[in-house]
């Protein structure tokens, strides 16, 4: 059941584009998209997700994706963020569990027509 909730909530996160390009920018920090302070936040989980922006970029960088300037300033503030990076743990969702997720939500759940208009390169 748990499995099956962060797995929705994943999907939720991964619709959004915007996340995904402003965090494989390193325009944003994950922690800004979350609508309560950071301070709430577990020092692990804080880690994690400063962690998986720098693995997220460097993976981006290295397939060469090009994500347009306008994705500078969006967010995503869906409570779902805070779902999926609530369960991180410093063992089991390292920053390169979290950047896999990614990679997988991305090409799985994006549409063609979606990839192609704000991932060129991934389709």
């Amino acid at each position: 059941m748990l499995r099956a909730r962060r797995l929705a909530c994943a999907a939720a996160w991964a619709r959004s584009a915007s996340y995904v390009g402003n965090i494989c920018q390193g325009k944003i920090d994950p922690a800004e998209l979350f609508p309560f302070p950071t301070s709430a936040l577990p020092q692990h989980v804080k880690e994690s997700m400063i962690d998986a922006r720098s693995a997220a970029k460097d993976s981006a960088d290295s397939w060469g994706l090009l994500i347009p300037d306008h994705f500078g300033g969006q967010g995503f503030p869906h409570p779902c963020v805070f779902d999926v990076v609530s369960h991180m743990s410093a063992d089991r969702y390292s920053s390169l569990h979290f950047h896999t997720l990614a990679s997988f939500l991305i090409r799985s759940f994006a549409s063609k027509e979606h990839m192609g208009r704000y991932l060129p390169g991934m389709t």
